[in-house]
């Protein structure tokens, strides 16, 4: 058995494999969020996932996401505007817009999705986010500073996509 020592600041064994998992994991995600929005989602997320609706109280933990997600028979499609992951690698965030449609109305917005790679080497969901972009602006605002998914990756690489 071989035992390895987390030397902060120092390139992870894993960073190319976990890496490579996530844009996998990510666009495999994509796929299949333009069938089923609820399965989609359900199916990646971490067992304490958070999902935040405009308009409607969080869900919390996976059985709150299935309850919230299940009202609506959504179809999403999703045009990634930025990502970034921590270093280590263990952290990664997507943001961009979206469009969904259900019950036979068309949405389109922002959306904010927050991966976390878990114990078994799986990246699954600890939070997503969809707002309009008026209710985002409010909701900072009225919190007195700018909520940014950069605040949490400081130290890590930033991919913008064209």
């Amino acid at each position: 058995t071989e035992i390895q020592t987390y030397v902060p600041n120092s390139p992870s064994p894993r960073s190319e494999s976990a890496s490579a998992d996530l844009e996998k994991t990510q666009h495999s995600f994509a796929e299949l969020l333009k069938d089923d929005e609820a399965d989609a989602i359900t199916d990646n997320a971490s067992d304490d996932i958070r999902v935040y609706r405009s308009g409607q109280l969080p869900a919390l933990g996976k059985r709150g996401a299935e309850k919230l997600l299940s009202e609506q028979d959504a179809k999403t499609t999703r045009a990634p505007q930025g990502t970034a992951t921590s270093d280590p690698i263990d952290l990664a965030y997507e943001y961009g817009e979206y469009t969904s449609e259900h019950d036979k109305t068309m949405e389109h917005d922002i959306y904010l999705c927050i991966w976390q790679l878990e114990s078994d080497g799986a990246w699954k969901i600890f939070s997503e986010e969809r707002a309009d972009r008026e209710t985002m602006m409010v909701e900072q605002r009225s919190a007195g500073h700018l909520r940014s998914p950069k605040l949490f990756f400081r130290n890590g690489s930033q991919n913008q996509i064209a």
